[in-house]
C-alpha cells in the first residue's frame, strides 16, 4: 500500500512538473499481485529489495513498458 501511494505521488509530481513518469507498478503489477522474477522457468529477481531493482529486472522492466507501449525509444536515423 505505501508502494502505491508513493508511486501516485511521484505520478502527481511528475504531471505538474511536465515530466513523463514510468510507473513499476501499473508496468509490472496487475490485480492478481507484482511479478518478482524476470522468467517463468526459473527464479531471476526483479528486485534486491521493495525498491530497487536488480539489472536483471531493470531491463525486464524497460522492455515490459516497450512492449505495452508505455515508453517508446527515438528512432535512429
Amino acid at each position: 500500500i505505501k508502494s502505491i501511494a508513493m508511486d501516485h505521488w511521484v505520478h502527481d509530481i511528475a504531471n505538474t512538473s511536465n515530466v513523463d513518469f514510468l510507473s513499476p507498478i501499473e508496468t509490472l503489477c496487475n490485480d492478481s499481485g507484482c511479478l518478482i522474477s524476470t522468467s517463468l522457468e526459473k527464479f531471476i529477481p526483479l528486485a534486491w529489495d521493495d525498491t530497487h531493482m536488480t539489472t536483471d529486472g531493470a531491463e525486464f522492466f524497460i522492455q515490459s513498458a516497450i512492449r505495452n507501449h508505455s515508453l517508446t525509444l527515438p528512432k535512429n536515423n
